[in-house]
């Protein structure tokens, strides 16, 4: 309607164009201006709408408003362009794509329609087609950034990760203090057993960004598998600079602290974690199994028994409850979870000898004699080479022999110090070979100990008539 107006105006003006004086050929030239401009923001006001409506996001106006001007224009690649963003934002994904490969059919040159597709084909799920169309960029510019970054993103989701460094080492060239390049090129290196060069890239990266606390983890387990205990608790510390209550980060570094036998500080590490609400598996586990080898058992127990309810056929877990509960005051429960750890386990002497014995330990401290004397002589049976368990057994009858005054038992006391003796003797010989001693140069508490009561056993017995000296 401006537009009739105007014109209509114009051709009036043209008409009396002989009467006007020579000041007015200025208002007429600025007329005929303003037409041009009108006409030509007729023509643009559409395409204004749509870019205005996606940059305040009102997708589905633009959309509509695309898509109905696509019926009389269907070969206008701007239009096709702005319904795929459209319906992109609106989470339409396979809409979009149709809209993209429509837009590149009719202008191969877009390359913004081309990065979308790869987007598109990713938001579907279908990552290999995203990396195609990655490729297809690259065959027509090898040096598009945009494009080898993300390939070597998707390159390292699908596990790929020697051909996602090769392409990260092309990045790094180009920009060497990129943040990004350099935590995924090292993720890459590690992921490859390269763990020198990972444990590089890795701490370029966290110096150039603090704020990534997954670093100073990934930097530690490079180190760790570096045999460099002390280089990846310099790492984590540093992250705990920033965060001292890091989850992952502590728990990384109790689980160091725990493979150097450094149980207060793993303990430590840990009460931290779980405090701050992490009562998962790991930290239940390696929390109590501290404590534990601290011989803090009542601390211990609330953490195994834990660890034992996320799996109650895990025979660590009933073992090492069940030691703590017979190290503390519990000890019948305690010897319930090491029988049920012997009823579980598969056929391993050694191991189910030690629990045996564990056994016996409890039963001999609340002195049922009887019951831990059966349980050692199990362990035997089990693991016959274990010298600890005739010495055990034998300090067992001889306790039992001063109480009840039974001259059997001093012998069966004999009898398994001997056997005792017997099974150290491999042991004697080792050092003599090794340390060019002879017998009578090397001592053995136990030994001595043994020894000596066999002398003292057998006096006793001679002096009552129940043993020739």
């Amino acid at each position: 309607m401006i537009f009739i107006c105007i014109t209509k105006y114009f051709v009036i003006a043209l008409r009396k164009f002989n009467t006007l004086k020579m000041k007015y050929v200025k208002t007429l030239s600025l007329i005929v201006i303003i037409i041009f401009l009108t006409f030509k923001s007729g023509a643009q006001s559409i395409n204004d709408s749509i870019d205005y409506y996606i940059l305040t996001r009102s997708y589905e106006k633009a959309a509509k408003l695309s898509n109905s001007l696509l019926a009389s224009s269907p070969d206008n690649p701007d239009l096709v362009m702005s319904y795929g963003i459209s319906m992109q934002a609106m989470q339409e994904y396979e809409i979009a794509l149709n809209a993209y490969k429509s837009a590149v059919q009719q202008d191969s040159t877009i390359k913004a329609a081309l990065y979308r597709m790869a987007e598109c084909y990713e938001a579907l799920g279908d990552k290999k087609e995203a990396i195609k169309t990655y490729d297809n960029i690259l065959s027509a510019d090898s040096s598009d950034i945009y494009s080898m970054q993300h390939k070597a993103r998707l390159l390292i989701s699908l596990r790929n990760f020697e051909d996602a460094l090769i392409l990260y080492k092309k990045l790094l060239l180009h920009a060497p203090g990129n943040y990004i390049f350099n935590k995924n090129a090292g993720l890459c290196y590690y992921r490859l057993q390269e763990e020198s060069k990972a444990a590089d890239h890795l701490a370029r990266a966290w110096s150039l960004n603090r704020r990534d606390l997954s670093l100073p983890v990934s930097i530690a387990n490079a180190y760790n598998r570096l045999k460099l205990p002390s280089d990846a608790l310099y790492y984590l510390e540093e992250g705990l600079e920033y965060d001292s209550l890091n989850i992952p980060i502590l728990k990384t570094a109790a689980s160091i602290k725990y493979a150097m036998s450094n149980f207060e500080e793993a303990a430590a590490y840990l009460e931290k974690a779980y405090q701050e609400g992490d009562t998962s598996l790991f930290t239940n586990k390696y929390l109590g199994l501290s404590l534990f080898n601290l011989s803090r058992y009542e601390e211990a127990i609330p953490r195994l028994r834990d660890f034992y309810l996320f799996d109650t056929l895990n025979t660590e877990a009933t073992y090492y409850l069940g030691l703590a509960l017979t190290g503390w005051h519990m000890k019948d429960e305690g010897i319930n979870y090491l029988q049920l750890t012997i009823d579980m386990s598969y056929p391993q002497p050694e191991f189910i000898g030690t629990i045996y014995a564990a056994m016996a330990t409890a039963k001999a401290d609340i002195n049922q004699r009887a019951k831990a004397i059966e349980y050692y002589k199990k362990a035997i049976t089990l693991d016959p080479l274990a010298p600890s368990y005739y010495l055990e057994t034998g300090k067992l009858y001889d306790a039992k022999a001063k109480i009840e005054n039974i001259p059997g038992h001093y012998k069966k006391a004999i009898e398994y110090y001997e056997s005792f003796l017997e099974a150290r003797q491999p042991y004697i010989e080792q050092i003599m070979s090794d340390r060019g001693l002879r017998a009578d140069q090397i001592s053995s508490p136990g030994m001595d100990y043994a020894k000596g009561r066999i002398k003292e056993i057998r006096e006793e017995l001679f002096f009552r008539g129940e043993l020739e000296k």
